[in-house]
């Protein structure tokens, strides 16, 4: 029986009453939340600083021993408990049966844990039998066990996603806010992103099976599929707590090129859905976001905001990330990832080239804009975005993903306009090149690029589905008359809540796009045509949108995509028949 008053010891518990507590502080902040909160989080802040590693500090040690890993003397210490009487942390004086030692061992052997912390889960996993139904106490341990490492990792994506930044502000007072940050910022200066990302690195599913399955600690399929998803939704966590420290507040040069590199040897594991992987999803995202200097012409004090980004109040990032990303570049294990790298990079880099003088100084390392995209585009980006990368249907359920590719593909087309247009000739050549083939009987050559093509088909891809009615296709469109038009949409937001002092504001920017709808759209090859149309069907997906795209075909009287020629090629097939 446990010790009156006393606390448990256990890897689960304390965890849980962590998460709770965080969670209703933040769901419904009340009177005395603050101190609560500050009450929890001083007492698990070497749990976060040491994430994941076992043993974890779970309160005031009673007995030092046990929050050190397996050791030879507390081993000894259970296996006399098996015939005598012996004290234990929390859990009063106890003798303890041999197969309630055994097991604890093979926990202990397992993972690292120190046999005292072990014996505490069993105990905790026997109360908790009930909840269970046909699992033992040791296979109840182990869900017990990675549900509490779920606990933590989720408690401390709910802070990061608290911070103060840019990018988005919750309904929170403000001292919580500041405490959380100030408490955050201060885990970031003792290493957790780059310890997250460590763990990113180790923690792989097949071996975490493969373990427990040597040491039988899997039960039947219920059990392993409860615990696959609970290992799997403890990596989501971590990409997702990476994710959102960049998207609020940038990233720092060491844990971006740790992330760089661990982004070179992923390999993209394909979603039951389709698309790539959650956690390389939210691992890429976070990279673009690391990346993205769209601010600078998004917001009304865009150039303040920039300076204070890590990327440039660190005055050895840009130049590190010129020798990683412009001179030296190596494959990466999956070309996708780093063609979304590359072109990422070159926005940012054509971003600061056309910034004023002052932003940065260093404008000769700004001229590699043009080679870092050919790059991209040679890699096949837009293939990749619209076969793998799009095909995650997470990307249409989360609003920051969809402002961070929206700004991708935008930036691409209003900021590198010369790039698109050539884009379009090689996709003019490539289709005649087609139809000389076709015209021999013969098969085009597999050497044939499709770069602009895969980008309206990437357009329409990302375009197509509006879950969260955010409206983004609305940039695309630009009214003849803008007099008559007083609200213009940029990034979903109306242009009246965005000013800035940057040469693209957000009417030129319309105009640029709704240039790129038309221009796509004169003397299409038959190869271009359908991607086109598929395009065109997207980006009216809307009853607004689909307002101006009527107008665009209504006003197209000598193109071949217009109504007139709609209507009057069904007029021809009717007396056909």
């Amino acid at each position: 029986m446990a010790e009156e008053g006393s606390q448990s010891q256990d890897m689960w518990t304390p965890f849980k009453e962590l998460q709770s507590v965080v969670d209703a502080v933040l769901a419904k902040p009340a009177p005395g939340a603050l101190t609560q909160l500050k009450q929890v989080l001083r007492k698990h802040k070497q749990n976060f600083i040491t994430l994941l590693k076992n043993p974890l500090v779970i309160k005031e040690p009673i007995n030092l021993c046990m929050f050190r890993p397996k050791n030879a003397e507390s081993r000894e210490t259970l296996r006399k408990g098996i015939s005598e009487c012996i004290h234990l942390p929390g859990m009063g004086y106890q003798i303890l049966s041999k197969e309630l030692v055994d097991e604890a061992i093979i926990i202990s052997d397992m993972f690292d844990l120190n046999e005292i912390l072990a014996i505490d889960l069993l105990c905790t996993a026997q109360q908790q039998l009930p909840f269970h139904p046909g699992l033992n106490r040791g296979l109840v341990a182990i869900l017990l066990y990675y549900d509490g490492r779920k606990a933590l990792v989720s408690a401390l994506r709910s802070l990061v996603h608290v911070r103060k930044g840019f990018s988005w502000a919750g309904n929170y007072p403000p001292e919580i806010v500041d405490y959380i940050t100030l408490y955050t910022n201060k885990l970031m200066e003792d290493g957790v992103l780059l310890k997250i990302l460590d763990l990113l690195e180790c923690l792989d599913l097949s071996k975490e099976l493969e373990l427990l399955h040597h040491n039988r600690a899997l039960g039947g399929p219920k059990h392993q599929h409860q615990v696959v998803q609970q290992f799997q939704e403890i990596r989501q966590a971590l990409a997702d707590i990476i994710f959102l420290w960049t998207a609020q507040t940038g990233l720092p040069k060491d844990p971006t090129f740790k992330l760089i590199n661990h982004l070179k040897s992923c390999k993209i594991q394909d979603e039951v859905s389709g698309g790539i992987d959650g956690v390389n999803l939210a691992l890429e995202m976070a990279l673009l976001c690391a990346l993205d200097l769209s601010l600078l012409h998004r917001m009304e004090d865009g150039a303040e905001l920039v300076r204070n980004l890590p990327l440039l109040s660190d005055t050895s990032f840009i130049p590190a990330l010129v020798r990683e990303l412009s001179q030296c570049v190596k494959p990466w294990e999956c070309s996708g990832l780093q063609a979304m790298t590359q072109l990422a990079w070159a926005l940012a880099l054509t971003t600061l080239r056309l910034s004023p003088n002052n932003l940065y100084t260093d404008r000769s390392v700004l001229e590699e804009d043009e080679i870092v995209v050919e790059t991209a585009i040679d890699l096949k980006v837009f293939d990749f975005l619209h076969t793998v990368f799009l095909e995650n249907k997470t990307i249409y359920k989360e609003q920051f993903y969809l402002q961070r590719l929206h700004t991708l593909i935008t930036d691409f087309l209003v900021l590198m306009p010369t790039k698109v247009k050539e884009l379009r000739t090689r996709g003019d050549e490539t289709a005649r090149t087609v139809q000389v083939y076709a015209h021999e009987g013969l098969e085009p050559p597999a050497s044939l690029t499709h770069h602009f093509e895969h980008l309206l088909l990437t357009v329409e891809r990302f375009y197509r589905d509006n879950p969260l009615g955010l409206e983004l296709a609305l940039d695309f469109w630009c009214p003849t008359d803008t007099t008559k038009h007083s609200t213009i949409y940029l990034y979903g937001i109306p242009s009246k809540q965005v000013t800035t002092s940057y040469p693209l504001i957000s009417l030129s920017k319309q105009v640029v796009l709704f240039k790129f709808v038309r221009m796509a759209g004169e003397m299409l090859p038959p190869t271009l045509f359908v991607p086109y149309l598929k395009m065109l069907r997207s980006l009216a997906s809307s009853p607004q949108c689909s307002r101006y795209a009527f107008n665009m075909l209504k006003e197209n009287s000598s193109n071949n995509l217009s109504w007139d020629h709609f209507f009057s090629s069904l007029e021809r097939l009717e007396h056909i028949d």
